[in-house]
């Protein structure tokens, strides 16, 4: 069995972190930020391309059909729909799948090297409703792709190829007090967690805090643009990872949440990886006692993950980010359990979403707006401003979801400004919804939506 790594006194991990193969991250950097997933969205899954990515890369393995059906997994922080996922091995990528509505892969083929998950234009996590812009990977052998697994990659990489990813995978168990039956590798830890196992929901609250230093990894690389978020990523995991003796657990806060979002913010960003550390310390203590609670379950790990996602970002960009963080935290936790979606996917949903949409005011003159409100029956994904159409009109500030219940029905509602356009005289002008959306089982919507009819009267009168 290989020896533990040792660990190396944190205030000089700054100075001794660099990746192991400059060149090799740089060419799988550069083929992946131009993937047709480039763009980053904000989400608690946001994980960016780590710079060991390549670190584990043994021989080169048959990326093609090996005359079997292929593989089968889950990639999963929630349950990620969509997203694509193939095994690279010295940079060769293999033929791709998709994972489905649920999350779930098949007849991924070859063997060997590491199976990596990112994006399509169309990824979302389920349980959140977020879109999913993010990379993670997982050993050769895994049939579940995650956060935990990201960082099983991660200490593999920071052990030179030293340790086994069974090795790698028990020495991030004890690491993150997870459960020593439950194989990371492949134990789907989110589905246990819904089941309501104990230790599969410990399991993934350590998850969800690993997704959360991703993120804000993410938000303090000091420069913009895909390629410096992941290289920020991969500099924190790589932190987190040089502490993982296999001996006792880690304390994920403090010193060591402080240096390793140093490592992705850089020289000039220390400030910000400070109050971004004390702030995330105060996330796992919140997502700790809502887990330890009486009562506690899933439900309460993803309100977090979505109440988290929402105070972290939005406060570090505009530099509001306080003390009081944990107490802000604990009403937006509240507020977001009622956007959690079905955790059990117990039940197949083939029904497609129905919206309705009614207007504040018939009729709009100069100066006026009127407020549209879209009631959905069901939470959906990729809904935003450009999905509604206004005639002789223009449409702003859309909010929500907001959960209203009425008698036996859910609705999820969101609302926008509707200010008509400068001299206009038009009769009979509607609010229409496009069908360029899906709820959370990936189901379209089967027709577009519009209104009751508005009129537009902006016109000056005629001077006498």
């Amino acid at each position: 069995m290989a020896s533990p790594i040792p660990t190396r006194p944190i205030d000089t991990l700054l100075r001794e972190f660099a990746p192991l193969d400059a060149r090799r991250f740089a060419e799988a950097l550069r083929r992946l930020s131009q993937s047709p997933a480039g763009g980053l969205r904000r989400n608690i899954s946001a994980i960016g391309l780590l710079p060991f990515l390549l670190a584990a890369c043994g021989a080169r393995p048959d990326l093609g059909a090996d005359g079997s059906d292929g593989a089968d997994g889950v990639v999963t922080d929630g349950y990620i729909a969509f997203a694509r996922v193939y095994r690279l091995v010295s940079g060769i990528e293999g033929e791709a799948v998709e994972t489905d509505a649920s999350g779930a892969y098949s007849g991924l083929a070859g063997s060997g090297g590491i199976i990596v998950a990112e994006p399509t234009e169309r990824s979302f996590d389920v349980s959140t409703g977020l879109p999913f812009d993010a990379v993670m990977m997982a050993p050769a052998e895994a049939t579940v792709v995650s956060p935990l697994t990201t960082l099983v990659q991660a200490l593999i990489d920071a052990g030179g190829g030293t340790l086994s990813a069974s090795e790698a995978q028990a020495q991030v168990g004890i690491a993150l007090g997870i459960d020593p039956s439950i194989d990371l590798l492949t134990t789907d830890v989110f589905a246990g967690a819904a089941a309501g196992d104990d230790g599969a929901l410990a399991a993934q609250a350590a998850a969800a805090k690993i997704a959360a230093v991703m993120l804000l990894a993410q938000s303090l690389a000091p420069e913009a643009g895909a390629e410096a978020a992941q290289v920020a990523v991969g500099a924190a995991l790589g932190v987190i990872a040089a502490q993982i003796d296999g001996q006792a657990p880690l304390t994920l806060g403090g010193e060591l949440l402080e240096t390793a979002l140093g490592a992705a913010a850089g020289p000039g960003g220390a400030a910000a990886a400070a109050s971004a550390a004390t702030a995330v310390t105060a996330l796992f203590g919140v997502i700790d006692e809502l887990v330890q609670a009486e009562g506690g379950s899933l439900v309460d790990i993803v309100a977090a993950q979505i109440a988290g996602t929402d105070v972290l970002v939005s406060q570090l960009e505009a530099g509001t980010l306080g003390e009081d963080f944990a107490a802000g935290l604990r009403d937006a936790v509240t507020e977001a359990r009622a956007l959690v979606g079905d955790l059990s996917h117990s039940t197949p949903d083939t029904t497609p979403p129905l919206a309705v949409i009614t207007l504040s005011r018939a009729s709009l003159a100069a100066g006026e707006t009127a407020t549209v409100t879209i009631r959905f029956s069901e939470a959906v994904v990729f809904f935003d401003l450009d999905d509604l159409t206004a005639q002789n009109a223009q449409l702003s500030n859309l909010s929500g979801p907001v959960r209203e219940t009425s008698g036996d029905i859910d609705y999820f509602v969101y609302t926008a400004t509707l200010t008509a356009d400068a001299d206009v005289t038009a009769a009979g002008n509607v609010v229409q919804l496009s069908t360029d959306f899906v709820d959370r089982a990936g189901n379209a919507p089967t027709a577009e939506v519009t209104s009751a009819t508005y009129d537009v009267d902006t016109q000056a009168p005629d001077a006498p």
